[in-house]
């Protein structure tokens, strides 16, 4: 095929100079694509790559393309559809519990389940993995095995609960103890208190995470601080972040960026936000989130973001954008107005 030698040495001069940004947007899927209802809880992933989300009208389960909906209407052994938590073990198996505390197991494509009358404890917040990989059944009060057809007690949710204290391990060795007037750091004998009042502290209404700097982020329903080397810095008092809802879900991506999801099931947000370099940029319905109130965050396998909420599923995706000009060596010229879309060949 022949060349065109002047649009040939437009290309190399385009490409030689291209300023490369990176961009967000969000693929959503609702009701209108397969979902049993809009409403989307909790989401997991198990071993073979399928994604897992809880509805209120049943568990689903996701290839990337299609959506299989399992209900008491077409599965023995699901007793309720009004799923909250579920989980992806790493042998397979997908546990699910529902709003009343049911527990739901899928287990070599058999779904057994325990009435929330079987399960101790009033409610179940979340299944998770232990030390050796066992599941934990995480309850308000305790936390639980199941061994058979018999709930194991395993240790309490909090060691002391009437303290409302909340513990977490950090990354670099430290370990930090939040409470409602103060947040320790103690590590290699030696002790940082911060003088931070935590409102409504509890394990779902506060959330906090230690970033790769070793900096403690944590986040109410009135603030965004970071606590580090002794100092405080409330965002929610200087030029930064004006938090006025719960803000929770917070992650770190490569490039030392920090997110985090805002709203709940019962508070307005804004979408996602993003922290970086000192400045906050918001990811909402303007930028094509389905709700700006997100109820869960998970990172698959592959590092893709994916979000629920009562709009729908979501899927946070990185897109390049190249911007060029004239000043990159862009000869404009009337005889070659296809050269942008022909830029992508």
């Amino acid at each position: 095929m022949a060349r065109c030698p002047l649009l040939f040495s437009i290309f190399v001069c385009l490409f030689a100079n291209l300023s490369v940004s990176a961009q967000y947007r969000f693929d959503s899927w609702t009701k209108d694509n397969g979902l049993p209802q809009n409403g989307v809880r909790r989401i997991s992933q198990t071993p073979d790559g399928y994604l897992w989300f809880t509805t209120f009208d049943g568990l689903v389960r996701f290839d990337g393309v299609k959506f299989a909906v399992f209900d008491k209407g077409n599965s023995k052994g699901i007793i309720n559809n009004r799923f909250w938590v579920v989980y992806g073990a790493a042998d397979g198996s997908v546990w699910a519990a529902t709003e009343v505390g049911d527990l739901t197991i899928y287990r070599k494509e058999v779904f057994t389940s325990y009435s929330a009358a079987q399960v101790p404890d009033e409610q179940i917040l979340n299944c998770l993995p232990d030390s050796t990989g066992e599941t934990l059944i995480e309850t308000e009060k305790n936390f639980y095995y199941l061994r058979g057809d018999k709930f194991i007690f395993a240790k309490p949710r909090q060691q002391n609960p009437e303290s409302s204290e909340f513990t977490l391990n950090g990354s670099a060795g430290a370990k930090w103890t939040i409470s409602k007037t103060e947040t320790t750091w103690v590590k290699d004998a030696q002790t940082e208190v911060y003088p931070l009042n935590v409102e409504n502290l509890s394990g779902y209404e506060v959330s906090y995470f230690e970033d790769s700097n070793g900096g403690l982020w944590v986040g109410d329903f009135v603030r965004l601080s970071y606590l580090k080397n002794g100092i405080i810095t409330d965002y929610s008092k200087t030029n930064g972040f004006q938090a006025k809802t719960h803000l929770h879900r917070f992650w770190e991506e490569s490039d030392a960026s920090v997110w985090f999801a805002t709203g709940d099931f019962n508070r307005s947000g804004v979408g996602l936000v993003r922290f970086k370099a000192g400045k906050f940029e918001i990811f909402g319905r303007e930028q094509g989130l389905s709700n700006d109130r997100i109820f869960d965050v998970f990172k698959d396998r592959e590092g893709t973001i994916w979000l629920s909420t009562d709009k729908g599923l979501n899927r946070l995706r990185q897109q390049i954008i190249t911007s060029i000009s004239t000043k990159d060596g862009l000869v404009h010229n009337e005889a070659y107005p296809i050269l942008k879309a022909q830029s992508a060949i």
